[in-house]
Formats: C-alpha cells, sequence, structure tokens
C-alpha cells in the first residue's frame, strides 16, 4: 500500500466545487506519483489517481459533480501543460515496457546505455505515434534519456532485490535514523544521460536562450544544493516526530517508538533497523521531498538580481490586472511605468528574460514546471519579495515544517503566486503584449528624438517604419497595428514641430543682427 503524502488533511468542499489549494494539493500528489515511476497516461488513469488522492485528502469518496470537475480540470491542464504530468506518465510507460524488455535480454548497464535511446525512438515510431497523437503529444516531447535513465534505474533495483538476503543484509543502515541515506531510492545515474538536455530544451538552445554549458552548471548546481538540502532535512527527523504525528504523517505510537529507536544507547537489531528504514522511506520522506523542493525553489529565486526587487513588487501589487486573461484596463501600469523609467528598465528586463534565473522559470525547468502547471489562482503578497532577501534557510525550514496548516503552506501558495508572475510578463499574455507595445512605442519615441529636424513627412515614416520591423521582425498583426498608430502619432505632430523650430531659428537670426548693429 502506498504510504500517505506529507500534504494536510482538507475538509470536504462545501459547495462542490474545487479551490485553488486543494487542486494544488491534488496534482502535488500525482506529480509525486509520477516521479515514484507510476504509469498515469489515459484520461482515465488521470481521474482514478485524482480520484483517490481526492478520498485520501478529504476522507470522502468523490460525488458525480466532483468527479466531473476533476476530469474537466484534468484536460484543462494535460492540454495547456502536456509537458508537465501528461509527458511524464507516458515516460515512465514506455520505461517499463522498455526494463521488462531489457530483463528478458538481460542486457548489463553498458548495453542499455548503449542502445537504449535507439531501441525507445523505434518502438515509440513504430507503435505509439497513434496513441500520442489521440492524447495529443507530440513525439518530440519525449524525454528518451529520461526513459533510459528511469529504466536502468528500475533494473538495478530488481536486480537489487534478486540479491540473497545475506548479501542485503550487508547494506542495511546501522545507525539513527538521521544518519540513514537520505535519498534511497534515488541512484546516480550516468553523467553523460544526466546532463542531455530534453526535447522541449532543444528549440530554445537553438535560439540562444540557453546554453549546454549553463544546463550543465545548473543540474551541478542543482544536484548539490538537493543533497545538502536532504541531509540538513534528514538530521532534523528526531525533533519532528511530534510534528509529524500532528500532520498524521505518522502517528503518536509510531512516533514515540522512532524516539526509543533513535536514542543514544537504544539498541539497533535487525528488525528495528527495517523498521526505522521503513518508516523514514514510507512517510517521512515524502514531506522531507516537499520541504527539499521548497527550499530549492526558494533559494534559486533569491539567485534573481535584487534591482529587479522594484518590479517583482509592481507585478505583485497589480497581479490581478498581470494575470488578467483580456478585458483588465491595463493603461493606469503603463501610465505608472512610463513616470519611473527604472522600474521600466527592470520590468522589460524580466520580460526579456535577461537574467539567467528568469529563462529557467520561462522555460519551465525543474524543479519550476509542477509548481506553474498545478495551480491557477495567484495568492502572493507585496511583503514576499522582502521575505525573498531577508529569510534564510532555517526560517523557510521551520515554517514549513510548522504543525500550523496555514503558516505551514504560506510558503508554497507564496512562491507560486510569485512564479505565475513571473511566468505571465515571459510568455505571450495580454499583460507582456501591452509591455512589449509599452516597449516599441518608446523605441520609436527615442528614434523620433534622434532623427534629424529636416526630415521630411514621408521619410521620417519610412525611417521608423523601417527601423521597427529591424528591431522585431517577430511582430504579430496586433502589435504591428499598435505600432503604426503611435507613428501616425508621431507624425501628426511633426509640423508643429517644424514651426516651433522654425520660428525659434528666426528667433535667433534676429538676436543675431541686433547684436552686430549694436556693436
Amino acid at each position: 500500500m502506498r504510504s500517505p503524502l506529507p500534504f494536510p488533511l482538507f475538509p470536504p468542499p462545501s459547495d462542490d466545487d474545487l479551490s485553488g489549494d486543494l487542486q494544488y494539493q491534488l496534482w502535488l500528489r500525482i506529480f509525486y506519483r509520477l516521479q515514484e515511476g507510476e504509469s498515469i497516461v489515459t484520461a482515465g488513469a488521470f481521474l482514478r489517481a485524482m480520484e483517490e488522492e481526492y478520498q485520501a485528502l478529504t476522507h470522502r469518496t468523490p460525488a458525480a459533480r466532483i468527479s466531473a470537475l476533476l476530469e474537466r480540470t484534468i484536460a484543462k491542464v494535460n492540454r495547456k501543460h502536456p509537458e508537465t504530468f501528461l509527458c511524464n506518465g507516458v515516460q515512465n510507460a514506455i520505461a517499463a515496457a522498455f526494463c521488462k524488455n531489457t530483463e528478458k535480454l538481460n542486457w548489463d548497464a553498458g548495453e542499455i546505455e548503449e542502445k537504449g535511446v535507439e531501441t525507445i525512438r523505434r518502438f515509440v515510431n513504430a507503435h505509439m505515434r497513434g496513441f500520442l497523437s489521440y492524447v495529443g503529444l507530440e513525439t518530440s516531447k519525449l524525454d528518451l534519456v529520461s526513459c533510459v535513465r528511469t529504466a536502468a534505474r528500475q533494473i538495478r533495483q530488481i536486480r537489487q532485490e534478486q540479491l540473497p538476503q545475506s548479501v542485503q543484509a550487508l547494506g542495511e543502515p546501522t545507525g539513527p535514523a538521521s544518519s540513514i541515506d537520505p535519498s534511497p531510492s534515488i541512484s546516480p545515474a550516468n553523467d553523460e544521460l544526466e546532463n542531455a538536455p530534453s526535447p522541449e530544451l532543444q528549440d530554445a538552445i537553438a535560439d540562444g536562450l540557453v546554453t549546454h554549458d549553463e544546463l550543465h552548471q545548473r543540474e551541478q548546481q542543482r544536484n548539490a544544493t538537493r543533497n545538502e538540502l536532504n541531509q540538513e532535512e534528514t538530521a532534523k527527523i528526531p525533533e519532528r516526530l511530534d510534528t509529524y504525528a500532528c500532520r498524521g504523517i505518522i502517528t503518536w505510537g509510531e512516533a514515540g517508538n522512532l524516539r526509543k529507536i533513535n536514542a543514544e544507547h537504544g539498541p539497533l537489531q535487525r528488525n528495528a533497523r527495517r523498521f526505522v528504514r521503513k518508516r523514514i522511506e514510507k512517510k517521512i520522506r515524502p514531506a522531507i521531498n516537499l520541504t527539499v523542493l521548497n527550499l530549492e525553489v526558494f533559494e534559486a529565486l533569491q539567485r534573481i538580481p535584487e534591482a529587479r526587487d522594484p518590479a517583482l513588487q509592481f507585478l505583485v501589487r497589480h497581479r490581478r490586472q498581470v494575470l488578467s486573461e483580456g478585458g483588465a484596463d491595463l493603461q493606469p501600469l503603463l501610465d505608472e511605468l512610463e513616470t519611473d523609467p527604472e522600474l521600466t528598465d527592470n520590468l522589460l528586463a524580466l520580460a526579456d528574460r535577461c537574467d539567467q534565473e528568469i529563462s529557467m522559470i520561462a522555460l519551465r525547468l525543474m524543479p519550476y514546471g509542477p509548481l506553474l502547471a498545478a495551480r491557477d489562482h495567484c495568492t502572493v503578497e507585496e511583503g514576499f519579495v522582502e521575505e525573498l532577501r531577508s529569510l534564510e534557510r532555517e526560517d523557510i525550514s521551520e515554517r514549513l515544517n510548522s504543525r500550523s496548516e496555514m503558516v505551514r503552506t504560506r510558503p508554497t501558495t507564496q512562491i507560486i503566486g510569485l512564479l505565475q508572475l513571473i511566468d505571465h510578463t515571459t510568455r505571450p499574455t495580454p499583460f507582456s503584449q501591452e509591455l512589449r507595445i509599452f516597449k516599441i512605442c518608446s523605441q520609436l519615441d527615442e528614434l523620433h528624438h534622434t532623427a534629424s529636424a529636416e526630415q521630411g513627412y514621408a521619410e521620417l515614416e519610412r525611417f521608423l517604419k523601417r527601423r521597427l520591423h529591424y528591431l522585431h521582425p517577430d511582430l504579430t498583426r496586433y502589435e504591428i497595428k499598435a505600432a503604426e498608430r503611435h507613428i501616425d502619432k508621431i507624425l501628426s505632430a511633426r509640423p508643429a514641430v517644424l514651426e516651433i523650430v522654425g520660428e525659434a531659428q528666426n528667433e535667433i537670426s534676429i538676436q543675431l543682427d541686433l547684436d552686430e548693429i549694436e556693436r
């Protein structure tokens, strides 16, 4: 039986609706099931998994209306973000099939790494094209390297389990819970496989949005950070046993038993060691995984330059307009930007992905993807940007493991809210489009100011339009019309400008003549 995941118990919704918080918890549970290798592929499989997790969270079987809402939510998320959940489920199914056939062929690790990707590619092309088309998933979205890596890990686990018990016993832990390997289910993979970019990054690499070196450096940094966080959080298990019991992750009796086993002079016989390992991996481990995920994202967000803080606060302050899918009045936001050039520059830097961490968020690289896909409602507060700079790792860790559900879930909701705002600024959304038009109009104004005062109307119009298409070759029809309206506005003021300039020149000429007469 699967162990419960570390989420608070939700009361049943009172109005047959799914709150944003509940949807987030459900999707995060699905994400962890996929990370564990479960093959969730069809809409029916996703619905069954969702209904199971709904029942685990609320202690109530979902009514027909709730099931219908879940079904619509699944369809929406998988259609909007197929790379986050659906793609992982398909990859798990492929890995399981590959693992089964590899066992029959008795391939070793070298053969798996050498032949795995090409074997899976042939299998997908021959047998899965129709299914992938049916579920709306492009073949190019599949990470075949990840399939091989998952299959290799499963094969190692299978062969380890096939060893005699006397051999397996040699690898059992001999220390207290805090000394157990913080990630026992994760095996190190081949460096070449770990660092290979997934297909969804190929376009970004080709466009120069991210480089192989940046991906390699980031993967190394993530591995080091995760290992460090895992070790730190695992070491805190003994002191948090009561908290885990309060949250329902373990029972009070289990907490007492674990405390006795972890005592400095407590007996650690083989059965006790197995008990500790089982409880750590199956009950407490998911809670640590969730804490590590949030800590990792929090510290990654701290890598955004502090100069961008006013822009982030601007986004939070106007979050409703920023996240609006259309119909919101964005003119007050643009008016505010017009009076603050420094704020404008920093906001445009976010939109243009000038910083590496912003690029990683926009590309939905791990660990951001699941957090962005699982939630639609933004609850971030303006003060969170200040907390991002002032709070330390230990502060966030304590909050994420608080007995209070409100305190415990707040960092996660704040993190997700800020990610949503950044995501909406870097992707094609109504807000980002108006921001782009604002930038284009500002550039046209600068070009107009640098143009010669003697240029004629038609000549200036050609100059501005030529420069416009040179600076922005990928303009949409809507943006072209907006830019042309702004050019017309500039040109309509041109005769008045020329007249003022001419009068000023005449005045200077008259003044010079008078001076010469006086001499």
